[in-house]
């Protein structure tokens, strides 16, 4: 008679000292081979609950009885929670409830997210697909200069501009079908000076530009504000929802055409240039050359109209040597904490001066104050507006770069990339190439988070950081030449490449009005 799992058998093996081990005897003779299908269901499926994405996928392939556990809704839900929030990583596709989708869809979503996260750590990073594309229209030469992926959409939608004057926005679906140009913008006598994609996917309007002259569309796109008023010389830091914030410190409103600066000033503004911003729980992130600053965004009335026009403002940190490029990782919005709006992990800035890179690390003072105490962040802590001590300075730390460094790229689960020049060496010979770096940003663990003298805080209590990981081998290599022309040190020119992290998709501007997409799960 087989052994079966009963409470029993386990009581009777459990007072002998014996582990039960089904198939087996008591005496230790084998009595019929151990087998994982005389186990009953609800063993089976705690066990499949320790197991990786790629287990689950070979279980399903062993047995119509796996076969048919692994595509039960419980196993994906317990996976999700196990390999997606844990981990704090994003969910690909639009954001909805979970609780909505079916069994095939959590489950696509669920291991698209853990075989691109184990893809990038490994130590055989590979691209799984390749997509290149033509943006000619005809023969004449003509350059993609710049290419966006336009966020909260899974990477599908891809938006390039085109010898500075035509913007196009291509359908690209993942895995395989054909490519569709959907829209068609350009502008007819002047060309353009500045793109920035909308990081709120919840937004009416998708991106904005700063150009001159006049404009005809042809597609889907609806222009929904013509007349924003502002200088033409400048960049875009950021758009968020109705908010459109430039290089010079205005915050214009693209909804009423209404703008206001934030800074009572614009003197040394052309010293302390401003290099990149986030849109942080009603505050706008801004790092410039010399600092790093904190300002909140002013109050609007149902119309749209500003109600206040003196923001505060609040200076985080302040350095010596100017800074040439910087980037800020901001935690996915899902795992901000709901009683405050600030994110649970520590905000990251990378901060590329001549030959380094620095890692400033800030985390609001109820983080602060949690890993000093040793417990959770309570959730209902009171403060939900930082004052000049909220955001905190946590770490300083920096690695060496090569001049050649630039083009930093990161995504809302900590994944990055940036640019360099590397001699590559393949097939016995070495070249010099432009190569796309990968790195990972993590949350520190407690035997990794320093407490030494330098901590500018305590010297007794492990603060919150993040690790800056790189990854093991090139994301991406191209002999010089064939890519998008870049040139070093010119931070106000676009660059030809964007990166997704949610899905693990990289596209990337190349000659000949050619568009390359690459594909990492």
């Amino acid at each position: 008679m087989d052994p079966c799992l009963s409470s029993k058998a386990l009581r009777d093996h459990t007072q002998h000292g014996q582990a039960y081990i089904p198939g087996h005897s008591s005496s230790g003779r084998m009595a019929r081979p151990a087998r994982l299908d005389v186990l009953p269901d609800d063993i089976l499926l705690l066990l499949v609950n320790f197991v990786d994405i790629r287990g689950i996928l070979a279980l399903r392939l062993t047995s119509k009885r796996f076969l048919a556990l692994t595509k039960l809704l419980w196993v994906w839900k317990a996976a999700l929670q196990r390999l997606v929030y844990e981990e704090k990583l994003p969910l690909p596709g639009r954001k909805v409830d979970t609780t909505s989708l079916s069994q095939k869809e959590l489950e696509q979503r669920v291991v698209h997210a853990a075989e691109f996260h184990q893809n990038w750590l490994s130590q055989n990073l590979s691209i799984r697909e390749s997509t290149i594309f033509s943006t000619k229209r005809s023969t004449a030469d003509r350059e993609t200069d710049v290419v966006h992926i336009l966020p909260g959409r899974n990477a599908e939608y891809i938006l390039t501009i085109s010898d500075w004057r035509e913007v196009e926005l291509w359908e690209v679906p993942l895995r395989g079908s054909r490519v569709l140009r959907l829209a068609t913008l350009r502008s007819m006598n002047r060309t353009l000076c500045g793109v920035a994609c909308n990081d709120d996917p919840d937004s009416e309007g998708i991106f904005c530009m700063i150009y001159g002259g006049r404009e005809t569309f042809r597609g889907s796109f609806t222009p929904l504000s013509r007349a924003v008023p502002m200088h033409l010389e400048v960049n875009v830091l950021v758009m968020h929802g109705d908010w459109i914030l430039t290089e010079d410190l205005c915050l214009h409103h693209w909804r009423k055409n209404e703008a206001l600066r934030l800074i009572a000033s614009a003197d040394g503004l052309l010293e302390n240039e401003a290099l990149c911003a986030k849109y942080i729980n009603g505050y706008f992130f801004i790092v410039r050359q010399f600092s790093i600053i904190l300002i909140k965004a002013p109050d609007v009335d149902d119309s749209g109209s500003f109600v206040n026009t003196r923001s505060p403002l609040y200076v985080l940190t302040t350095w010596d040597h100017p800074v040439q490029e910087a980037a800020i990782f901001l935690q996915d919005s899902a795992y901000h904490n709901r009683q405050t709006g600030w994110p649970s992990a520590p905000i990251s800035v990378l901060l590329r001066g001549v030959r380094d890179l620095r890692k400033a690390d800030f985390a609001p003072s109820d983080l602060v104050a949690a890993s000093q105490s040793g417990s959770a962040p309570a959730g209902s802590s009171s403060r939900d507006e930082p004052d000049s001590a909220g955001l905190l300075l946590t770490q300083i730390s920096s690695i060496p770069v090569t001049p050649s460094q630039g083009d930093i790229r990161i995504g809302p689960s900590g994944k990055g990339i940036w640019l360099e020049t590397r001699n590559v060496t393949q097939n016995h010979s070495t070249y010099p190439a432009r190569c796309i770096v990968g790195f990972n940003l993590r949350e520190q663990t407690q035997q990794e988070a320093p407490s030494t003298p330098s901590n500018p805080l305590s010297v007794h209590h492990q603060l919150p950081g993040n690790v800056l990981e790189l990854c093991q081998k090139e994301v991406y290599v191209q002999r010089i030449g064939s890519m998008a022309p870049w040139t070093p040190g010119n931070m106000n020119a676009l660059p030809g490449m964007a990166f997704d992290d949610t899905v693990g998709r990289i596209a990337i501007a190349r000659r000949e009005g050619k568009v390359q997409i690459l594909d990492f799960a």
